[in-house]
């Protein structure tokens, strides 16, 4: 069982190292974080290129917060 929960935390360590470059290179190529990009989008200040970048951005992000989450309460049964 230990076993099992350690390759999880393994993959989702995995996943998150490469969402987080995702985001860092949105960040980058925008010159902002991701709510001030959400803010700009959502008030059409924007390119129509950008609808693609918002819905990988937004995926991205909400992925980051679960993996997380789940990281965190395998870390707290690890222990």
């Amino acid at each position: 069982m230990t076993e099992h929960l350690k390759r999880r935390l393994s993959e989702i360590e995995q996943q998150v190292s490469e969402l987080e470059k995702t985001v860092n290179d949105l960040e980058g190529r925008y010159g902002v974080s991701w709510e001030v990009f959400e803010e700009k989008f959502k008030r059409g200040d924007l390119a129509e290129e950008a609808d693609l970048d918002y819905i990988e951005w937004q995926a991205s992000m909400e992925l980051l917060k679960e993996l997380r989450r789940e990281r965190d309460q395998l870390m707290e049964v690890l222990g």
